[in-house]
């Protein structure tokens, strides 16, 4: 935080705040924790240190006792620095507790601002004809003074907490010991058999790939076979929750749309008679060209006898000349004689 954000709260959040802490209590007891680690990390430094001499002078003299203290030497020089970053964090520890303390001493106390607060509520009170107009003006410059001291308070306090952080050391981690040239021998230990499978890269790839798939197949397998054992004690300790949600399921996908049909028929019924009269009075031709009645059409079939077998099958012979046309009639009959 910035202080212009710290000028945003009024003193009395920042004085409650850094009062309601815990103090510097932890911060303090952080820091002898870290002196204390720091003079276990010296003592076996020193410890150390004494072991490889005695290993370097006594009676393990030779290439033996060489390889043993060089081995030993990157552990000798880790725990001589962690002593010293210890101690160095446990300063930093040490800095932001003096911090928190000159802090929580510079900042205005809740007695004072309630004072304050006090005060300029009575001069507000007997402000009679503005004869405490003055008083007023500098309780609220004194307030405003608190405001600013406490933001500038916190602020600082902010910026030695965060280089403390920013500068607290960091222990890393301690090294292996191994025996001088141990890493080079195990870098081409590792590479050998790298080597090696260079050559057998696709048998490689495919004894994996098989692998997958078996180890896939097989847990599907083993998902189903669990599945399929306990899908009966399933059904029979929740089968009537099943059987209401199918019948849940089954009655809002037939049931609604039947019902619904159902109940709306009265309704549908007028609509469509009545959309088609309406058709009907739009369209008079149409129902006009339709007949009342269908003629019936007689059959053409002659009603002359057909021919005889022999007569059809006779050879055809010229037609003999037609009889003379008999006389013709008498124009009129004679007139009838009159009554006597």
């Amino acid at each position: 935080m910035t202080a212009p954000v710290w000028m945003a709260s009024p003193p009395e959040v920042h004085s409650a705040l850094l009062s309601a802490g815990p103090g510097p209590g932890p911060l303090l007891a952080a820091a002898g924790a870290w002196n204390a680690l720091s003079a276990e990390y010296s003592s076996a430094a020193t410890e150390l240190s004494g072991l490889l001499e005695q290993v370097q002078a006594g009676v393990w003299e030779g290439p033996t006792a060489e390889q043993y203290a060089a081995a030993h030497v990157p552990y000798l020089a880790w725990l001589v620095q962690a002593s010293a970053d210890s101690v160095g964090i446990a300063t930093q520890h040490e800095v932001v507790a003096a911090a928190y303390t000159g802090a929580l001493a510079a900042m205005p106390t809740l007695g004072e601002l309630a004072a304050n607060h006090t005060v300029h509520g009575v001069l507000v009170a007997t402000n009679f004809f503005g004869i405490n107009t003055i008083p007023i003006a500098l309780n609220e410059a004194d307030y405003a003074r608190m405001w600013m001291q406490a933001a500038a308070t916190m602020s600082t306090y902010q910026v030695v907490s965060d280089t403390a952080l920013a500068s607290a050391p960091r222990v890393g981690p301690a090294p292996a010991v191994l025996r001088p040239g141990a890493e080079t021998d195990n870098i081409s230990t590792l590479a050998a058999p790298s080597a090696e499978d260079s050559g057998n890269w696709l048998d490689n790839l495919l004894r994996q790939l098989q692998q997958f798939f078996q180890g896939l197949f097989r847990g599907l397998s083993e998902m189903i076979q669990q599945f399929m054992q306990g899908l009966g004690p399933f059904l029979v300790a929740n089968g009537p929750l099943l059987f209401f949600i199918a019948y849940q399921l089954f009655f809002n996908a037939i049931g609604w749309p039947t019902w619904g049909a159902i109940l709306s028929a009265p309704l549908l019924i007028p609509l469509v008679i009545g959309i088609g009269a309406s058709f009907y009075l739009q369209n008079p031709e149409a129902a006009a060209d339709v007949p009342d009645e269908v003629p019936v059409v007689p059959s053409t079939t002659s009603a002359e006898p057909s021919m005889p077998p022999v007569v059809a099958m006779a050879p055809t012979a010229a037609a003999p000349a037609s009889a003379p046309a008999s006389a013709p009639a008498p124009a009129a009959s004679a007139p009838a004689a009159p009554a006597p």
